[in-house]
């Protein structure tokens, strides 16, 4: 798979997805404006004039400013597709003569200059349009060309705005059709992998939250006594693991508040591991640090109340998006009720059932879904007679999905709403049941309607005896229903948290069914057994049935009262409330991950500073690019996390997902299906691919990313997380990050980017790594201004080369940098705040964990766990081919099974073509209490020859003859070592446990004759 394909196809299902909503509101539009528009149309409505005409005059401007977005995004979407083609190729009906007609890049942003024209002018029509339909008296019924006219605009306004935009969209056609596109890159399926250096020794720390922290501490800690951590190459980290990895590297480092030029290391920077007092040595004050912080998520009063408005930001946000899609559509449903006579409002008896033919397509809309059918029984008749080709048979599923999703949500909102109310509505006016009076307190009768009915029957929940022995008023008073919001938003809360509280076993290896063995009663284990798929689906049903309640409460209220249709100022501060959110957060921003990747770093990423330690400066942006150790000062840190996709092009069944890492030469996808070239990025490329201002993909970033466990996305638990999922989106409980795709990042543009910005250290460096094709781009109009070729290869820092000469070429690369064309400052500062708002992974990205349709296609990744692929980072570790891997594991494992191992072994042999031997046996405990070992010893080999190795592996298990510290602990903790990864919040004595037992276990794995053999 090319990467142009990859993201070519990514660029056509974000247009057809836009194309689609354009088109779902010019139908939308269209019974809007033949009431106003069409006089044949109106003769037949005998409801329509139940209200003021000016509604559904400015209601179809209200969706006509939404269509003028929509299609505004259609041609955006239309010149990024272009741009992903590089078409170069002038066509043959030009003669091939560039003379004669402008690039075809050129001709799209003129078509796209136009639509953006068109748009304003729209725009322009529905803001004089608004206030001119205000001015229309009551029983007037004016077209929109005849207020416009009132006005001083005119039938020819509206012609030259769409002749304007349909230009824009015809010259958009014309170089996307006329112009052949480029050819691809012509990469091969199974690309190969990036160049790794070979041999020495990797560590990996496994996944495990805090248990693993301390674990992992342990065994770093009994590592560098042996100056193995010293000379190691690499320490791969996952999770909790990765705190650790990065706490040394980080110390190690010492970085100071003003960053090094991009890329550059400084070699003052980093002491040396051989020193006196090593990172994290005994008793050395960064330790003493670490014991004070091992609750480290919510160390505090002020920590919980900020994690727990981090949580409420989160949710308030995706309650406000849930209201505006549930009131926009409940108030356009309401009007075309009313309007088409399906519903009439309340004259004293219950809302009117029938079905007025008045709008025939309302009624007939479940010839849409039929299509679909039919559509899928033509390409089966077809198939029978002649092969249908591949692009064709896609086509027509594609349209068969589309049709049948799309027709089955216009049958249940047209057809099964109105009815639905009507029944509901007529079931509660006539009943003196406990539901009946429920429906009345949610709104469904109007008070006064079940005054009237007592009269002659029973209504609202209250029998007609009662009625008369107190007064109607006094019968049918209870809870007002300005109260079911909040009732709502409680009930939504709940379900949520009871679903949190689930899914807290379900976020980790989960050790229910044996905890369940040592519960007493048959309540306990059956409650444990039936809690993991009750619970998440009761409250997925819970959260449906308000969404339904709310969306049916809301109609039959508007139906009741028309004139709440015409209160624009509720869809004036819904457009604010939308906005302002667009503007101040997106799907990152809502969720966890900040607040939980500060804490991480404040708790495990310190200086020295003399005697003391101090937290490294949180807004002090810790780049991979700039934390490349020096020779001989200590391991690279890689962090390993996995990006949720389910193509199954590239992702095994029920995988869900592909490893995504980080270290300091490369950031991306390792599967080797994807082009290396492209789903790895250069760091310092990437980092400002993620965030100009380099905040989005540092190292606290990345270990909070891989440490997200908990995720409505989470790779191979997918399968587990289910049904917890669109809760958990809802609820606000993620910790996962989109971030850009590699296979989108447009080096080019960056360097563009970055001059624009004037900051030539970046630029230089990325324009130094460009590929060839690309690099040529960027130099054809500069070269005229040096005197020769830029040797950039020089510029890439090297030991072989000379500093001087390395000097020249940046200077020599600098200079053609400054060629290239530059706005004013202020406009290149005005588009980095635009693309801050307008490139950032937008709230809608939360239907995609809700549903679980993130694609490896898309724009954005969403990157969680490292865990959810590979726990113990071995496989990471042996795509580097070193000659000994040490694995530090702290998976919770059931006891004796070594599952983690087990998937870690098989996954290797699956995706690197990689045969791992090893045989944990003799760590079972078999007969006895505890095991006779907890460490054991394999190797591996690629089948290709490529690299061998050995591996050495010290598992979190009880011996037979550990200290007393950890025997008392053991006695005291029955879960211990498997204590449960929802607990973050470790006392000391809970920390040191499980770091003595880390070191404890490498200490006897290095003392064994395993490791001497």
């Amino acid at each position: 798979m090319d990467v142009t394909r990859v993201v070519q196809r990514g660029r056509w299902r974000e247009f057809r997805r836009t194309l689609l909503i354009a088109a779902g509101l010019l139908v939308l539009q269209q019974p809007l404006r033949w009431v106003v528009d069409a006089p044949w149309f109106v003769d037949r409505l005998d409801s329509v004039h139940e209200f003021n005409d000016v509604v559904p005059a400015r209601m179809s401007l209200i969706v006509d400013v939404m269509l003028v977005v929509a299609y505004v995004f259609v041609a955006y979407r239309a010149f990024g597709l272009l741009r992903s083609s590089r078409a170069e190729a002038w066509p043959e009906w030009a003669g091939g003569d560039r003379s004669r007609i402008p690039p075809p890049l050129v001709v799209n942003k003129v078509g796209l200059a136009l639509v953006l024209a068109g748009a304003g002018l729209d725009l322009w029509e529905d803001l004089r349009l608004w206030v001119l339909f205000g001015q229309v008296p009551h029983d007037l019924t004016l077209g929109f060309d005849e207020v416009f006219t009132t006005g001083d605009g005119g039938h020819g306004y509206t012609l030259v705005m769409w002749a304007v935009v349909a230009a824009g969209f015809g010259f958009q056609a014309v170089s996307f059709i006329g112009f052949p596109r480029a050819s691809a890159d012509g990469r091969p399926a199974l690309a190969e992998l990036a160049k790794l250096d070979k041999g020495g020794t990797v560590i990996c720390c496994s996944g495990g939250g805090i248990r693993s922290a301390a674990f992992s501490l342990g065994g770093l800690q009994a590592l560098t006594e042996h100056d193995i951590y010293p000379d190691a190459r690499a320490v791969v980290g996952v999770s909790g693991g990765g705190y650790v990895g990065a706490a040394y590297h980080v110390l190690r480092w010492n970085p100071v508040d003003s960053p090094p030029r991009a890329c550059e290391v400084g070699e003052k920077d980093w002491g040396s591991l051989n020193s006196a007092e090593p990172a994290f040595a005994p008793g050395s004050p960064e330790m003493q640090w670490l014991r004070r912080h091992t609750q480290y998520v919510l160390n505090g009063i002020r920590i919980a109340a900020q994690g727990a408005l981090s949580l409420m930001f989160g949710i308030a946000v995706n309650l406000l998006l849930m209201a505006a899609v549930l009131g926009g559509t409940a108030w356009v449903l309401a009007w075309l009720m009313l309007a088409s006579g399906r519903l009439t409002t309340w004259q004293g008896t219950a809302i009117s059932g029938e079905l007025a033919d008045d709008w025939w397509f309302l009624g007939w809309v479940w010839l849409v879904p039929a299509a679909g059918v039919a559509v899928f029984l033509v390409e089966k008749a077809t198939d029978r007679l002649t092969t249908i080709p591949w692009g064709a048979r896609n086509f027509l599923r594609i349209l068969t999905g589309y049709l049948l999703i799309g027709g089955l949500a216009m049958v249940a909102l047209l057809v099964g709403v109105p009815a639905l109310v009507a029944e509901l509505a007529e079931y509660a006016a006539t009943s003196d049941s406990m539901w009946a009076g429920l429906l009345h307190q949610l709104g469904f009768v109007p008070t006064e309607v079940c005054m009237d009915a007592l009269a002659s029957t029973d209504a609202c929940g209250v029998s007609q005896a009662v009625a008369e022995a107190t007064t109607p008023s006094d019968a049918v008073a209870g809870t007002s229903p300005a109260t079911v919001p909040g009732v709502s938003i409680a009930t939504v809360v709940a379900s949520i948290l009871a679903v949190l509280a689930s899914a807290k076993s379900a976020a980790s290896d989960k050790q229910e069914a044996e905890t369940a063995t040592r519960l007493s009663g048959l309540l306990s284990k059956v409650w444990t057994k039936i809690k993991d798929p009750v619970v998440p689906w009761a409250a997925l049903v819970a959260v449906a049935l308000i969404a339904i309640t709310v969306l049916l409460r809301w109609v039959a209220v508007l139906v009741a009262d028309p004139d709440l249709i015409s209160k624009w100022e509720y869809a004036g501060w819904f457009a604010v409330l939308l906005l302002l959110t667009k503007l101040i957060t997106d799907a990152n921003r809502t969720s966890l991950h900040h607040f939980f990747r500060e804490r991480i770093s404040y708790a495990f990423l310190v200086r020295r500073n003399g005697n003391s330690v101090q937290p490294v400066p949180y807004k002090r942006a810790l780049r991979f690019s700039e934390a490349l150790p020096p020779a001989g000062r200590g391991p690279q840190l890689v962090a390993c996390a996995v990006a949720n996709v389910s193509d199954e092009e590239f992702v095994p069944s029920r995988r869900g997902c592909v490893p995504f890492v980080f270290d300091h030469r490369q950031i991306g996808l390792t599967d080797r299906l994807l082009p290396a070239g492209a789903a790895r990025r250069v760091s310092a490329t990437y980092e400002f691919a993620a965030d100009a201002r380099y905040r989005d993909a540092t190292i606290p970033a990345a270990v909070a990313m891989s440490a997200a466990a908990f995720s409505p996305l989470a790779g191979r638990e997918n399968v587990r997380l289910g049904p917890y999922r669109a809760v958990l989106a809802l609820g606000n409980a993620r910790l996962g990050v989109w971030l850009p795709n590699p296979l989108w990042v447009d080096e080019l543009g960056l360097v563009r980017r970055l001059v624009r910005l004037r900051r030539w250290d970046e630029a230089t460096w990325i324009a130094a790594g460009l590929p060839d094709g690309e690099y040529s781009r960027l130099s054809a109009r500069t070269q005229e201004h040096l005197d020769g070729p830029v040797d950039r290869a020089r510029v890439v820092k090297d030991e072989a080369v000379d500093p001087a000469e390395r000097q020249a070429a940046e200077t020599a690369l600098h200079e053609m940098l400054a060629a290239l064309p530059q706005p004013d400052p202020w406009m290149a500062v005005a588009g980095e705040l635009v693309r801050a708002v307008f490139k950032k992974p937008g709230v809608s990205r939360l239907a995609k964990e809700a549903f679980g349709k993130a694609s490896v296609y898309d724009r954005f990744l969403y990157v969680t766990d490292g865990g959810h692929y590979d726990n113990l980072g071995l496989i990471e570790a042996l795509r580097r081919k070193p000659d000994r891997i040490f694995v530090l594991d702290a998976s919770n494992d059931k006891e004796d099974t070594f599952r983690t191992l087990g998937r870690a072994i098989a996954t290797a042999r699956m995706d690197l073509d990689c045969e791992v031997e090893m045989d944990p046996r003799g760590m079972r405990r078999l007969s006895e209490t505890r095991s006779g070992a907890a460490w054991c010893r394999g190797r591996y080999e690629f089948a290709d020859r490529s690299g061998e190795g050995t591996i050495y592996l010290a598992k979190a298990i009880l011996l037979n003859d550990l200290s007393w510290d950890i025997e008392a602990y053991s006695a005291d903790n029955l879960d211990f070592p498997r204590t449960s990864t929802g607990n973050q919040l470790y006392s000391e004595f809970d920390f040191e446990a499980y770091r003595a037992l880390g070191t404890t276990a490498v200490r006897k794995l290095l003392a064994s004759d395993d490791y001497r053999a």
